[in-house]
Formats: C-alpha cells, sequence, structure tokens
C-alpha cells in the first residue's frame, strides 16, 4: 500500500512498526520517535553519535529542553519502541 492511499490510522501504525525494524537493526536516526518502555515518556532521537573516549557508538535524545546520550547497544536493546 502506498502512503498517499493510508488513513491517518494505517501511516501512524505503519511509521511505528518502521520505527520498531529501525531499532531492532541498530539504526536509529534523527526525528524518530520513540516511547521508553518502562516510564512512558516520549522522546525524539536527535542524532547518532560516538562516545570520544570509548569509541562507543551512541545516541543523543531528548525530550522538551531535555537531551540524553546513551550507547547504541542499550538504546536498542528493548527499553525504546516507536511511538
Amino acid at each position: 500500500m502506498r502512503v498517499t492511499d493510508m488513513n491517518p490510522q494505517q501511516l501512524d501504525n505503519a511509521v511505528i512498526a518502521d520505527t520498531n525494524e529501525c531499532l531492532r537493526k541498530r539504526e536509529p536516526y534523527g526525528g524518530m520517535e520513540v516511547r521508553h518502555v518502562k516510564t512512558g515518556r516520549e522522546y525524539i532521537v536527535l542524532c547518532t553519535a560516538t562516545i570520544e573516549a570509548t569509541m562507543t557508538p551512541a545516541v543523543v535524545y531528548g525530550h522538551g529542553d531535555q537531551m540524553w546520550v546513551r550507547p547504541l547497544d542499550e538504546f536498542c536493546d528493548g527499553r525504546f519502541v516507536g511511538r
């Protein structure tokens, strides 16, 4: 089905499925909307980064005026799902 043929609910479900697939593949992207499973709080992925001290891939994400950085492995281990 093409995006232009989807109703709003179908489009939302497709975006959530795509987000979950990207998290499964460990490929988050800027603008991705995610929900923390434990707290239910929603966040937006701002970008990916590297933690310089360890050269560990990381994800920068935020909510409102707050930002956090989490190692990619942690971010994609099931703590976050598509919103």
